[in-house]
């Protein structure tokens, strides 16, 4: 269960992030009670219908316990819209279908004989097995993420329930529109990010499926962020590189301004706080880290009510904390 609040909002020219703790103490048999209680749980709500917080106990069995208190408020409006399909292209799917259960797991639960596609299929998890929580995880890893990503200009921005940001200057000109509501900005970071797939890729079946230069070969993906601010991690860039083979660590640099020179670091100390912050490298994506450093089990599957297709082309944070 995460217990740290990532929300991604994209744009043509800049993304932003921000980051919110968890106000509540919440342990895994709260969520799995959540869980039993919801998985049956039948729509109430209508297509075109505003949800506030007087009308909010028709999308609690929707969104996850520990996400109650920060979507749920005085205040809130949620403008509900039917389901619509959401399913990756077509070349993802036929690679799915081509390779259907060709991919199995090794006795430690390292992921073998896959090429591309979704790697098993999740009707067939059972809950309560560990077999089924493996697989779970590396269709996670290997769910459809096209090329990767790739994003001019990041903001990460840091927000601690109560207190303001009006004024900050991160929160000024275009940007005020956007970071509404309160909240205290900790820590604002801001420059490029980019996350490259090598190989597993849907789009390159022409070559096996993988980027074909000897150079990356074996790479399941290499990451790179830099920064522009603030001033005393301006210039500072990481790159990471993950491989297919789940055993082996990842590689890592940095390049430090200071010295002027690419540094070897270590990618393999994943609790240590990231830039000064109290998230990890693995708290990405939802989950960025290593499968088998990992215990997975399946509990089942609820449906969830989300952010698709918005009518905004950034997100609109509001709220007492503007999460």
């Amino acid at each position: 269960m995460m217990k740290s609040k990532l929300t991604l909002i994209g744009a043509a020219a800049a993304l932003s992030v921000v980051w919110g703790g968890n106000c509540l103490a919440l342990t895994s048999e709260d969520f799995l009670a959540w869980l039993k209680a919801n998985q049956a749980a039948q729509v109430t709500f209508k297509d075109g219908e505003t949800i506030t917080a007087a009308t909010a106990d028709k999308i609690r069995p929707f969104i996850p316990l520990e996400y109650q208190d920060e979507m749920i408020f005085d205040g809130m409006e949620v403008v509900v819209r039917e389901p619509t399909d959401l399913s990756p292209p077509a070349i993802y799917q036929e690679a799915t279908e081509k390779f259907k259960g060709q991919a199995t797991l090794a006795a430690d639960g390292a992921l073998e004989n896959y090429l591309a596609g979704l790697p098993f299929d999740p009707e067939t998890f059972v809950p309560g097995d560990e077999q089924s929580g493996i697989k779970a995880a590396w269709n996670f890893e290997h769910r459809w993420q096209y090329q990767g990503l790739s994003i001019p200009l990041v903001d990460w921005v840091w927000v601690r329930a109560g207190g303001s940001h009006e004024g900050h200057a991160a929160a000024s000109g275009a940007m005020k529109e956007i970071y509404g509501g309160g909240g205290r900005f900790e820590r604002v970071l801001k420059g490029p990010y980019r996350r490259v797939y090598f190989s597993h890729r849907a789009d390159l079946a022409s070559s096996g499926y993988e980027v074909g230069d000897n150079w990356s070969k074996g790479t399941l993906f290499r990451e790179m962020t830099s920064f522009e601010s603030p001033f005393d991690i301006a210039g500072t860039a990481f790159m990471i590189q993950r491989y297919n083979d789940a055993k082996k660590a990842d590689d890592a640099w940095a390049y430090i301004p200071s010295l002027r020179r690419v540094r070897r670091i270590s990618a393999e100390v994943k609790s240590d706080s990231l830039l000064g912050t109290d998230h990890t490298l693995e708290d990405f994506y939802c989950f960025a880290g290593r499968v088998l450093e990992h215990k997975w089990e399946y509990v089942g599957s609820a449906r969830i009510l989300a952010v698709a297709r918005s009518r905004n082309l950034e997100t609109r944070y509001y709220g007492p904390n503007g999460w």
